[in-house]
């Protein structure tokens, strides 16, 4: 969905051009203001640092602009101020024509996705009409091979002024013209400066590429993880309490250190991007330039340059003009969202050699020789938000995924995004987590898989115990499986297995005694029914079984299962049919009397301390009784 036509979309305009062609001259006589402000470049006439004005445009909207260096040098810092600017003022003198910095700051333009431009035909007045017009044919050959063919050319002047009104129109054409398409909404202000001021504190300069900012908001600092807050802001060198997409914007951050942030660092909305290392991309050589498999290049997004090691998918090298699918393995995480541009620079020698697309900026190592994976990266670049979606979410496995960082890894907005999880939902394909987290109905069916097989081998190795714990079963399952993936999967196999409690087993299961086994289950109920209401300890009776000690232990639990022993107290069982005749005798008494005190309850069962106190407190334990200072009554009144 594109944005109407507007200048309220605060578009932002950048020079492109070669050294000494007069970007920041023109910039000057468009707007008045020097955006050179660095004594080495008064010193030496060339701009170095990104420059920064503004264009009060003939219906009163301003626009803002960045003035870039031109020198090869300062590629590095062009690259940085022409991430998020919506049309560029190509500058090109017409006493030199086309020079490689021309060259090579078109296709940085165009793997940036800055798809309109101006031309300036600069020092105009420094050549004759008819060389001007063998300038002006050239130039226009020349843009007929890039993204800009058909952009209007100017000549104009800056010392006499001469074309400055035309080219003020063909601005603000430009600026009418221009669109953009809906982003992911998420803010986000990559740095291109950073400063202090005495009574303030650290303030951070950049073009705000994606959301809105407010006044006292939660930001973080990628990657460096650092909270704060936004203490005050200004949009175009005026006080604001917002900032949107498209305005140069400074901020002024709450408690953080100047030096702890530099070029290159994100400004973003809180709890919402995260660093990667590993991005999926779809890249294209550049026209000059030759890329090998394997090979250390620059990364350059926003303001950031970072080393990286780059896997081409399907060629080992990479030539003019051809374009293939591949990941990035950065020496430092970097927060990108997905369909963020980027430009590559080769090791050594630095020179442009390709650009592209993040398609995905979560990525995990692929095999390279992968026809699925390169088939999965054909349909992430390319398909439908529906198919991208669909990839993501399998792509989460077991772990799930949720609505934010589907946002992050599809750079759609959340409100699409929800959308075609719906549809997704509906055909069955993604199941809902929660409101706000959904899983791939395959990797569900996975964890189902699983668990069966998990079960089934537990009845196998544990042949006289009823079920599992939930918890151990889990972990079983997986070490790290969330435990909202757990619980789906398991509700769903309710035909399947049985949950007792924190007990799972399967449907299918219940404990198949073998002879042997059965033969030494006997042997402990009777030993229980011959002791009655004086019952040995269960170490006691363990001792005369240590060579079946597993078996034993086994057996117990068995019989706690099935309610055939009843726990009294640590290591002291009693058969079930003996405690319910006492609790009936007791409860008959305490009709009668209204309390018993531990002497009454000696009496009436006729055993001693050892075995009274615990049996009166395992009657308050089973809410039969409540104890009334030294004396029981019942919990409920019976009658």
């Amino acid at each position: 969905m594109q944005e109407k036509t507007s200048l309220s979309k605060h578009l932002v305009m950048g020079t492109a051009g070669h050294v000494d062609h007069g970007k920041t001259s023109l910039i000057k006589a468009l707007t008045g203001i020097d955006t050179d402000r660095l004594k080495e470049e008064k010193e030496r006439g060339i701009t170095i640092e990104l420059g920064f004005a503004f264009l009060d445009l003939e219906n009163g909207e301003r626009l803002g602009v960045i003035d870039v260096p031109g020198h090869e040098k300062f590629i590095r810092n062009m690259v940085a101020g022409a991430s998020g600017i919506d049309f560029v003022l190509l500058v090109i003198a017409a006493d030199e024509g086309v020079m490689p910095q021309t060259r090579e700051h078109v296709s940085i333009c165009s793997f940036l996705g800055i798809r309109k431009a101006i031309v300036a035909l600069t020092k105009s007045d420094m050549v004759d009409p008819e060389w001007l017009g063998l300038v002006m044919a050239d130039v226009s050959d020349y843009l007929d091979s890039t993204v800009f063919k058909g952009a209007p050319i100017t000549p104009v002047s800056a010392i006499t002024g001469d074309g400055l009104s035309a080219l003020q129109g063909r601005i603000n054409e430009a600026a009418l013209q221009a669109k953009r398409v809906e982003d992911a909404g998420i803010f986000r202000l990559p740095i291109d400066r950073v400063f202090s001021i005495k009574g303030f504190g650290t303030v951070v300069t950049g073009t705000v590429i994606s959301g809105d900012i407010s006044l006292s908001q939660e930001v973080v600092i990628l990657p460096q993880n650092i909270s704060s807050k936004v203490r005050t802001l200004q949009t175009h060198g005026k006080t604001s309490e917002h900032s949107w997409r498209g305005q140069r914007t400074a901020i002024n951050l709450l408690n953080v250190e100047k030096t702890a942030i530099t070029r290159g660092s994100i400004i973003a909305s809180a709890n919402v991007l995260f660093p990667s290392r590993w991005l999926d991309i779809f890249l294209v050589c550049d026209a000059s330039g030759k890329i090998k498999n394997k090979s250390i290049v620059r990364f350059h997004s926003a303001t950031s340059e970072i080393m990286a090691r780059i896997t081409l998918f399907g060629v080992e090298e990479l030539h003019a003009g051809e374009s293939c699918y591949a990941q990035l393995y950065l020496q430092t995480a970097f927060p990108a969202i997905a369909l963020d541009h980027f430009v590559l620079r080769s090791y050594s020698p630095v020179t442009t050699i390709g650009g592209g697309v993040i398609i995905d900026p979560k990525a995990k190592k692929l095999k390279r020789d992968s026809v699925s994976a390169q088939e999965e990266l054909s349909l992430l670049h390319s398909g439908s938000l529906l198919e991208r979606a669909n990839i993501i979410v399998k792509r989460a496995e077991a772990y799930g995924i949720k609505i934010e960082e589907l946002v992050v890894r599809l750079g759609a907005h959340k409100d699409e995004v929800k959308k075609a999880l719906a549809q997704l939902a509906k055909a069955n394909t993604v199941v809902y987590l929660s409101d706000n987290e959904c899983l791939a109905m395959e990797s569900l069916q996975a964890i189902q898989k699983t668990i069966i097989a998990t079960l089934e081998g537990y009845h196998r190795q544990n042949p006289l115990k009823q079920g599992i714990n939930k918890e151990e079963l889990r972990m079983l399952v997986g070490a790290y499986l969330p435990l909202s993936s757990f619980t789906l999967a398991l509700q769903r196999l309710e035909q399947k297995v049985v949950i007792d409690g924190n007990e799972v087993r399967l449907a299918s299961y219940s404990v198949r005694l073998k002879d042997a086994t059965g033969v030494f289950k006997n042997k402990l109920i009777k030993i229980y029914e011959e002791a009655g209401a004086t019952p040995p300890s269960l170490k006691e009776i363990a001792l005369q079984f240590t060579a079946q000690a597993k078996e034993f232990k086994d057996v117990v639990q068995l019989l706690i299962k099935e309610g055939t022993l009843v726990r009294i107290a640590e290591d002291m069982y009693f058969i079930a049919s003996v405690v319910e005749n006492i609790r009936k005798d007791y409860f008959h008494f305490l009709v009668a009397n209204g309390k018993a005190t531990p002497a009454e309850f000696r009496e009436l069962t006729g055993l001693s301390r050892k075995y009274t106190i615990p049996l009166m407190e395992y009657f308050d334990s089973a809410k039969l009784t409540i104890r009334v200072g030294d004396a029981r009554v019942l919990r409920e009144k019976k009658t």
